[in-house]
């Protein structure tokens, strides 16, 4: 933690003055603040040995608390430090960039060019608009239209779904190519078949290991619940019981409470300087209970397929010991053995466009279920996705208007950046499709 020397130097001050004294004249309190400069640019000199100091005794005493080895602990540490110090030279670079929620966007006109919007309520409509069509970019999908919607329903748990998982779907109505394809590929392995016990639960230590670990100052849905109310609890045994039970009735009974089902869109910026409503990331903020139980799901759904080994080897993302430098690494790697063989080849660098946005909950909930989660958690996931409101907050505050809930013709389709399950359904949904592309040989061989 950096500290500035003003700062030091006015804690050291005040630590110096005694409790019972209540004044002091200018030269008592110039001297104490002199004194205190000294002492911090002393500790200054050997700021390094004493930060190595201090990690080398946080090391031990995390190491006491959790029963973990330390040098597991040190090697974190200094993980954690080395990506502060880039981050910090990082931030000097760039020097001071513009933050803060957005006040303004600008929209593509058919001619040409682009007209910005200032004003509270045009930025509101117009991020509602654009948010709600993001989300409906794959209705146009045959899974959400005859015979694969009757089949399988908006959320993926009917009878037919169940076939598929066992390998023994064979249906009488065209389907197709590409999703007959997937419907083969979304067998479930055998290894999840004698891993899972097809049971979700959360027990009382792991609710409190979480909360305890958890930062205050993530970003939730603005509620009566916050991470800090979420922390104090979890250190009282009562509360963290009844939490720890209500968390367990949703995943276990498919019930999706109702202050679940409120969602708010934040936009950020992808690149500094481009505003164009297309140029804008959506994150979505859940309530902050209902994202602990989605963050429960997807550390059993990793939990699962990385103890069975079931994930597809060339999936970079989501899971332990994999990073994407070392797939970019790889990728020129290729590149340099292609040019030596001299063989002929191409590759297809994708940017994966709004891949969150477009999943879709049929192919997801099928995806997760293969990897030994229950029904009923992925209906509880789904249907607060499904049925949730969508509200917006710019730089100007929380919006009125919404977009979402129970009423629709074909529901909002997504998982929404600022899922705790996020990565690990993007791992489970790319999978299979990782493994179509293999099994027709699409793919790169030297």
């Amino acid at each position: 933690m950096r500290v500035s020397s003003r700062l030091l130097a006015r804690s050291v001050c005040k630590a110096n003055i005694p409790k019972d004294s209540y004044a002091f004249d200018s030269l008592t309190l110039d001297k104490k603040l002199k004194e205190a400069y000294t002492e911090y640019y002393n500790l200054k000199k050997s700021h390094i040995a004493l930060r190595h100091t201090y990690l080398d005794n946080l090391a031990e005493a995390l190491a006491d608390l959790h029963q973990t080895p330390k040098a597991r602990i040190i090697q974190q540490l200094k993980e954690r430090e080395i990506q502060r110090s880039t981050a910090r030279k990082i931030r000097y670079l760039r020097g001071k960039m513009k933050s803060g929620s957005t006040t303004l966007i600008s929209i593509e006109q058919p001619g040409g060019g682009t007209f910005d919007y200032i004003d509270k309520q045009d930025v509101e409509r117009e991020i509602l608009r654009s948010n709600e069509q993001k989300f409906k970019q794959s209705h146009h999908h045959p899974f959400y239209h005859y015979p694969l919607k009757n089949l399988f329903g908006w959320k993926g748990i009917s009878y037919e779904s169940m076939l598929v998982l066992l390998g023994a779907y064979n249906s009488t109505k065209y389907i197709p190519t590409r999703e007959a394809d997937l419907l083969l590929a979304l067998q479930r392995p055998e290894n999840i078949h004698l891993l899972s016990n097809g049971k979700m639960t959360i027990s009382l230590p792991v609710y409190r290991h979480f909360w305890h670990k958890a930062k205050e100052t993530t970003s939730c849905y603005p509620d009566a619940l916050l991470f800090t109310t979420m922390k104090a609890g979890a250190r009282s045994d009562l509360i963290s019981d009844i939490e720890c039970k209500l968390a367990k009735v949703s995943i276990k009974s498919s019930y999706s409470p109702l202050c679940w089902k409120k969602c708010l869109d934040v936009m950020i910026l992808k690149k500094s300087g481009l505003t164009t409503i297309k140029s804008l990331r959506t994150v979505v903020l859940f309530p902050v209970d209902c994202n602990f139980v989605f963050k429960n799901l997807g550390r059993k759904l990793m939990k699962n397929v990385e103890a069975a080994t079931v994930l597809a080897p060339e999936q970079f993302g989501s899971h332990k010991h994999h990073r994407a430098s070392a797939l970019a690494t790889n990728k020129a790697l290729t590149y340099d053995l292609m040019r030596q063989l001299k063989c002929r080849g191409a590759m297809c660098s994708n940017d994966a466009k709004s891949c969150y946005d477009l999943i879709g909950h049929t192919q997801a909930s099928l995806a997760m279920q293969r990897m030994g989660i229950p029904q009923a958690s992925v209906d509880c996931m789904v249907t607060t996705l499904q049925e949730a409101i969508h509200r917006e907050r710019t730089g100007y505050g929380g919006s009125s208007c919404y977009y979402g809930g129970k009423v629709w013709a074909i529901p909002i389709k997504g998982i929404g950046q600022g899922n705790g399950a996020g990565p690990a359904i993007w791992a489970v949904v790319s999978t299979p499709l990782l493994n179509i592309l293999k099994v027709g040989l699409y793919g790169t061989y030297l």
